[in-house]
């Protein structure tokens, strides 16, 4: 007896330690370990419950060889209902933790949290069994539920040219009306109305130019459907290639040749469509600068570096990113990571203002769409309702973005990721990556994303949603980190955020102190640093770290809002309510 009651002391101890590791390792570890964990605690402890009351002496003997501790009996019973108390709180604690359980989600927690089944302490006894039979089944049920739909992710269904053509020339012309039983299989053509004019229209859809006794026998159906007097039928050719619109007579009928780049070409005519968005890019880039400065975001632009995921430093990652546009060929989409105050926001609005330039030189560059996600939640939108909450800010139909996309026309970038909403939730996380890719992922379509690598809890996570590593396919992500500047790219933004003086300072600052260096190799604590140094930070120069640098930075915006004149609050009043604000 005296040895199994120490075997089974060493498994309930050995249980005990895996329990908290699971417990406290949730964001790795499903409940159902931490179930298995606890119940081999309860199983053993309980046994140690018997043995402290038939066998006491025994257990008291073990602490006594094994701590050299000795007992008095007075209070060895004391002791005893206090191990036994113990025991007895820590299982209604274990089920606590169970029944709120905030870590990974099994595939058997998700099929019960589907069917809204709450949870009870018999789940906690089948979730332990289940755990066991896992090492008999093929399919592991325990394990962590992941969607399969975000690693089935293909390209979205493209719409057939007859389909894609209809809608072109809708919106290029609101007035043309189509059933959805007015195409005529027959003649690849849509006989509709145009709803201002009352005529009939046809609309022939073919791949490459026609020559004039090809549309003879189509015309020749469209007569006899609708005897119609000649002026009165109105005929379009949408040719899918080329680059045509012209107009001619064709056996007394006025027709229209129109290719699908020239209409795509007049929908992303800049000094129409794209007009607003253009310049509102150019005003946040060029025109609007910061206070405490004087600059713009293109003033103190400098471009950053970037590495694969454990790689070497390489050059100039807009060089990187120009490089993967243009690489037609390349299904590959692309997600720039980096953490604070790398410049992620920065370089999206300068990558995107430099991308719109190079479109008003050239109509077939993609346009680039700054799409923020900050506060949004795209699983509880639709595509359309995404395209069309942008598109309403500068008056661009969702309908026109949605062509453009389809024909490999824009560059999406999804701005700030890990600032979009509930994003505590992993199951939301998903469902929101889930949308993004399944919404707006064309064969022709480029995606970027932009966000914080410590938004996912695991790299397990980052892979899915960002389609890292998806094996034997050629459309999945590739994935770039920001590098934090290095001491000459310092050097280049100083010449433009400082004056020759304050430059000099912190560059002999620089190259005493490594750890300040690497604090102001952040862009936007460069920044602030900068801004401040001679009024605040000058003096401290052998005690500067992030925190007293965001703090003075604070305080200076407090003191410049202040003596702005004509203020409503004091500058103490103006701490004491951010402070508030914050909290």
């Amino acid at each position: 007896m005296n040895y199994l009651t120490y075997l089974f002391l060493a498994i309930t101890i050995i249980s005990i330690y895996y329990a908290f590791k699971y417990w406290r390792q949730s964001k790795r570890y499903t409940r159902e370990r931490f179930a298995f964990a606890l119940l081999s605690y309860i199983g053993t402890s309980f046994f140690v419950i018997i043995a402290l009351i038939g066998y006491r002496q025994v257990i008291l003997d073990f602490i006594l060889l094994t701590f050299g501790i000795t007992i008095s009996p007075t209070y060895q019973t004391l002791i005893i209902l206090c191990l036994m108390i113990f025991l007895i709180a820590s299982y209604y604690i274990g089920y606590l933790i169970f029944r709120d359980w905030n870590g990974k989600i099994s595939v058997i927690q998700h099929e019960r949290q589907e069917k809204q089944i709450a949870d009870n302490p018999k789940y906690f006894l089948l979730d332990s069994w289940e755990f066991l039979k896992d090492y008999s089944r093929e399919e592991k049920r325990t394990e962590e539920y992941i969607p399969k739909v975000i690693q089935k992710i293909g390209f979205v269904s493209e719409l057939i040219w007859e389909k894609q053509a209809k809608e072109l020339l809708c919106l290029d012309d609101s007035k043309l009306y189509f059933r959805d039983d007015d195409w005529h299989e027959s003649h690849n053509c849509w006989i509709g109305e145009h709803t201002f004019t009352n005529n009939k229209v046809v609309l022939i859809c073919k791949y490459d130019e026609l020559v004039d006794k090809d549309l003879l026998p189509i015309l020749a159906y469209v007569q006899k459907r609708e005897p119609l007097d000649k002026d009165k039928i109105e005929v379009i050719v949408a040719l899918k290639d080329g680059d045509i619109d012209k107009n001619r007579t064709i056996s007394g009928y006025k027709v229209r040749f129109v290719s699908e780049n020239t209409l795509l070409n007049k929908f992303a005519d800049f000094n129409n469509n794209f007009a607003n968005y253009f310049h509102f890019i150019k005003d946040t880039v060029t025109y609007r600068k910061f206070d405490d400065l004087g600059l713009t975001i293109e003033d103190m632009y400098v471009t950053s570096d970037y590495k694969f995921k454990d790689d070497e430093r390489q050059p100039n990652i807009e060089k990187f990113i120009y490089e993967w546009l243009e690489n037609k060929g390349s299904l590959q989409q692309l997600a720039v990571l980096g953490e604070y105050g790398h410049g992620k926001s920065t370089l999206s609005q300068m990558l995107t203002y430099k991308l719109l330039l190079r479109c008003k030189e050239d109509k077939n560059a993609r346009i680039p769409i700054l799409l923020e996600l900050r506060g949004k939640s795209p699983r509880t939108l639709t595509p359309e309702h995404l395209l069309a909450t942008w598109g309403d800010k500068y008056g661009i139909k969702s309908e026109v973005l949605k062509q453009l996309l389809i024909a490999g026309r824009l560059l999406i970038i999804f701005e700030g990721f890990d600032e979009m909403d509930l994003a505590m939730d992993k199951k939301l996380r998903l469902q929101n990556f889930i949308s993004l890719w399944e919404g707006l992922y064309y064969k022709n379509a480029k995606l970027l994303f932009t966000g914080r690598p410590n938004f996912f809890f695991d790299t397990e996570e980052q892979e899915i949603c960002l389609r890292e590593n998806v094996s034997g396919e050629n459309n999945y992500g590739q994935t770039i980190y920001l590098e934090f500047f290095s001491n000459e790219q310092i050097k280049s933004s100083l010449t433009k955020l400082a004056n020759q003086v304050v430059k000099e300072e912190i560059i002999i600052l620089i190259d005493k102190n490594p750890k300040f260096e690497k604090l102001i190799s952040r862009p936007s604590i460069l920044r602030m640093a900068a801004t401040i140094w001679k009024k605040k930070l000058s003096k401290h120069k052998n005690q500067i770290n992030s925190a007293l640098v965001i703090d003075e930075f604070i305080k200076s915006t407090h003191e410049r809002q202040t003596n702005k004149g004509g203020h409503i609050l004091y500058e103490v009043e103006r701490v004491y309510f951010m402070e508030a604000i914050s909290v």
